[in-house]
């Protein structure tokens, strides 16, 4: 299990639901690609971002980050 899959935690009932990962840089790849993000934008850019998902913002991250499984292994910034 990786920093990605052990992070959010989508149940509502356990009191975490909605987090986003800190710092997963495949799904913040596919952000800066679908929201036209700069490079060098911070870890703020994303989670001001991330809150306009809510309460939805742990699915929201799966999901953008699994939409590029298979497609992003040679871009900048993605990992295995």
């Amino acid at each position: 299990m990786g920093p990605f899959s052990a992070g959010p935690d989508p149940h509502p009932r356990r009191g975490r639901a909605g987090r986003v990962p800190g710092d997963e840089p495949r799904l913040f790849a596919t952000l800066r690609e679908v929201y036209g993000l700069p490079h060098d934008a911070p870890p703020a850019a994303y989670r001001r971002l991330a809150d306009t998902w809510r309460p939805y913002r742990s699915w929201a991250s799966f999901l953008f980050r699994a939409s590029t499984f298979g497609v992003m292994d040679d871009r900048e910034g993605a990992r295995s």
